[in-house]
């Protein structure tokens, strides 16, 4: 959809993903480690990423945690835009450490989680917010020790076939985080095909679960940094685009948003967790009308698709 909007779209795999670099860091890694993970540490790297591409602006979108770099219009440089995967959370503070870089945003199934100056710990978060507790369950380290072998990630992402299936929800409960045994004897989903499981299982095997579950041990090298955001707000277009039934970022996670970000505009598909997957014609068609109703003002665009 991007290219044929006319975009050049870049896609880099997210740090301890894909065929990212593997770091030397081990299962308890260090606080010095750890931040190469962290928002803004990410964030610098996207910014030297559309240095080198010279990208002198970006549209930078995102799901959830991941990220990537995306859409470039070839027709003006100076129009460039970037795509997230498991990255809404990196490309909210993108926008934030370097405004002057990114022209647009959107985000899928991320809500934007303000700086506080107030440290919480996991367990008083999950008190407050008891739906994340499966990220305190990832952190600890028991996934990546349990699902250790190629067979074992195969396991574990079948529950990331987030279709909504039955028997995905009783493996995975966010107040308690994934039943392992469950896991392991979880059936395959209906959202991807084997050829798609088998590439996400290739990529997964080639650095294991540790890299990607340390985005979540990064709370307090993100707070410390966040330190010198209190206060500020995202003065440029964005479009967020909830996914309905969302089991963990419900509305009530998301209803003050515009108190920091005063030109978001809400979109919302009848979908779970991975809208863009399960439900990608929808999503597809909210994000291209707003784009061409940013770059082309046709408002009407944007009327015609499910905008909540």
């Amino acid at each position: 959809m991007l290219l044929d909007g006319g975009f050049r779209v870049v896609a880099p795999d997210m740090l301890g993903y894909g065929d990212s670099a593997r770091l030397p860091d081990a299962p308890g890694v260090p606080p010095e480690s750890i931040r190469v993970y962290a928002y803004k540490n990410v964030a610098d790297d996207i910014r030297e990423l559309a240095r080198q591409l010279e990208c002198t602006t970006i549209i930078l979108g995102g799901h959830d945690w991941y990220y990537s770099l995306a859409p470039f219009l070839p027709s003006s440089p100076a129009r460039s835009s970037l795509v997230n995967d498991r990255g809404a959370q990196v490309a909210w503070r993108v926008a934030q450490w370097h405004p002057s870089l990114v022209s647009r945003l959107f985000t899928i199934a991320g809500p934007y989680r303000r700086p506080t100056s107030h440290w919480t710990s996991f367990d008083d978060l999950v008190k407050a917010v008891p739906q994340l507790a499966y990220q305190k369950q990832i952190a600890s380290g028991i996934l990546e020790q349990t699902f250790c072998t190629t067979e074992g990630i195969r396991d574990f992402l079948k529950i990331l076939d987030f279709s909504g299936d039955a028997q995905n929800q009783t493996a995975f409960e966010p107040t308690r985080g994934f039943d392992l045994e469950h896991l392991q004897r979880l059936g395959k989903g209906s959202l991807l095909t084997d050829q798609e499981l088998e590439v996400y299982v290739a990529k997964y095997s080639r650095n294991g679960l540790h890299g990607p579950c340390n985005w979540y041990r990064t709370r307090r090298a993100n707070f410390e940094d966040d330190q010198s955001l209190l206060g500020s707000t995202i003065d440029i277009p964005v479009l967020y685009i909830a996914a309905a039934r969302d089991r963990v970022f419900s509305p009530s996670l998301t209803h003050d948003m515009e108190q920091c970000v005063p030109q978001l505009l809400r979109a919302s598909v009848d979908a779970h967790h991975y809208a863009h997957v399960e439900k990608w014609q929808d999503v597809n068609g909210i994000l291209s009308a707003w784009l061409r109703a940013e770059f082309h003002g046709s408002a009407s665009l944007v009327a015609r698709t499910s905008l909540a």
